[in-house]
């Protein structure tokens, strides 16, 4: 976009870095990298997503004769600050093997 001919990868960094735009340098005309993704379209792949869940957990409800899609556990009681504070983690460097 800088309007150069070679690949500026080539050059290494601190090249590219010292190096100015000559003026007058013709730059090409901008393009669009990425699509903007509208609030509407995100809206219906997650409505998507929602139906082919159901149509999945049916469909396992009726091959597995009533089997249940997933099953969750109860949640562990949170830790707190004090009981991080409590650990003792240690680093170690392998010195020869």
């Amino acid at each position: 976009m800088l309007g150069y001919s070679d690949e500026m990868e080539k050059r290494g960094w601190e090249r590219i870095l010292a190096e100015k735009i000559p003026d007058g340098q013709p730059l090409p005309s901008p393009a669009i990298l990425f699509q903007k993704i509208e609030d509407e379209q995100i809206e219906g792949e997650i409505q998507k997503l929602k139906e082919l869940s159901l149509t999945n957990c049916q469909e396992r409800k009726k091959s597995c004769g009533g089997f249940q899609a997933a099953r969750t556990f109860p949640l562990k009681p949170a830790v707190t600050i004090e009981d991080v504070k409590k650990l003792d983690l240690r680093v170690g460097v392998i010195v020869k093997s």
